[in-house]
Formats: C-alpha cells, structure tokens, sequence
C-alpha cells in the first residue's frame, strides 16, 4: 500500500484531472457526481442579434467623439484669472446637465421599441 500523496501522483501521471478529486462529501460514491437541483436556475434568454446591434448602433451613434470634446470651460480658474461666482458654476453645470439629458434622449429614441411606450413612460425613463 502506498502513502496518499503517492497514489495521487500516480493518478496525475496516467492523466487524471486534478479539478475531478472527490471531496469528503462524495467519498464512498464511486462515480456518481452530485445531482442537479431540484429547481434549476433558467437564464433569461438571450436577445436577438438584431437587437444588440441596434443598441451597439444608437450607442455609437450618440456617444460624442472624446477627441473632440472641449473642456476648457469646465476647467479650474489660474490665480491669475478672476474667480467664477457661484451663478456661473450653477450655469455651466446646468448648461452640462442639459447636453447630457439631449444625448440620452437621442439614444433612447434610437432604441428599438422605446418610440412605441407612451409618452409618460418615455420620460420615466
């Protein structure tokens, strides 16, 4: 008889998985892996190609180009620059705001099937 740690060399050798060795919970089940649940678990189904490729689309579509974007006027005043009042801060963040809102409007649009909900739900949305 030979130690443990031998015999399972032995098995590696002759192209045994190492992933497949029972736990102590299978011992004395010679083959028989543990059953399935009683309840699987189904996936939803997948969504057709048809329609990840238009949302691919109207993403592409509507996502501004990051090379062409100007951010210069949401940068940090220098010292030498006077300092932005808080009525202007305000602005430009509502000014961002509303481009942002426009762009996922212009997304949502082009997603197949939104045009068909009311219109209170498309604003929900």
């Amino acid at each position: 008889n030979r130690c443990q740690f031998c015999r399972f060399q032995k098995c590696l050798a002759v192209g045994m998985v190492k992933e497949v060795v029972r736990t102590d919970s299978l011992k004395g089940r010679r083959g028989r892996l543990p059953s399935k649940p009683k309840s699987p678990q189904e996936s939803p189904p997948s969504p057709p190609v048809s329609l990840i490729t238009a949302l691919v689309r109207a993403h592409v579509d509507t996502t501004p180009d990051l090379a062409n974007l100007d951010y210069s006027q949401y940068r940090e005043p220098t010292p030498t620059e006077p300092a932005i009042s808080e009525a202007e801060k305000i602005q430009q963040f509502y000014n961002l705001l509303t481009t942002s809102v426009d762009v996922i409007r212009t997304f949502a649009d082009k997603i197949p099937g939104f045009q068909d909900l009311s219109r209170d739900d498309q604003e929900l949305l």
